[in-house]
């Protein structure tokens, strides 16, 4: 999800919104509107923002159930729903979202996260480390924690157990 937020920036579109599950794992770096899910229901967000009119793209980067029917009931006519995140748990469609889907006559596209080519350099990550060199994609606001390999269980608790805010964190070794 955060890697969308960073792409949409680099070309961004008219305006976006980013949901976010975990109160805890909030980066303080975005400056989409955010939201939170246990807060407001992202359908209505959604409408508030559109005009009821509902969202051009809306890209699922999750994979739970309750974010992708968020996603598909947030779509406008003639909407793309993108499936990024690997699903977690089997999808139930109501029998009306499927109707509204059909009406809207959105499109749900599925892509994988990102393509690599070993021969070549028109590839995904390619792509992304020229713009890290260029400075195009900041990425360093999503490293939170640098931790030393000794200090590296703790964390890894820490983070199993959503004591604190992390986005990313970076391991490395003594020397």
């Amino acid at each position: 999800g955060q890697a969308i937020v960073l792409r949409a920036r680099w070309a961004p579109p008219r305006s976006y919104l980013t949901s976010r599950p975990k109160h805890y794992r909030l980066p303080a770096v975005w400056d989409s509107y955010m939201y939170s899910i246990r807060k407001q229901s992202p359908t209505r967000v959604v409408e508030g923002l559109t005009g009821s009119l509902g969202a051009k793209v809306c890209v699922d980067a999750v994979g739970v159930p309750e974010t992708t029917l968020h996603c598909l009931q947030a779509a406008r006519r003639n909407a793309r729903v993108v499936l990024l995140g690997n699903p977690t748990d089997a999808v139930t469609l109501p029998k009306n979202l499927i109707s509204q889907i059909m009406r809207r006559e959105a499109e749900i596209l599925g892509t994988w996260n990102s393509e690599y080519s070993a021969a070549g350099q028109d590839d995904d990550w390619h792509h992304a480390i020229a713009a890290m060199a260029s400075g195009t994609i900041n990425v360093k606001p999503l490293v939170t924690h640098r931790v030393r390999l000794r200090d590296a269980f703790d964390t890894l608790k820490m983070m199993r157990d959503g004591k604190e805010f992390y986005s990313k964190v970076l391991i490395y070794p003594e020397s």
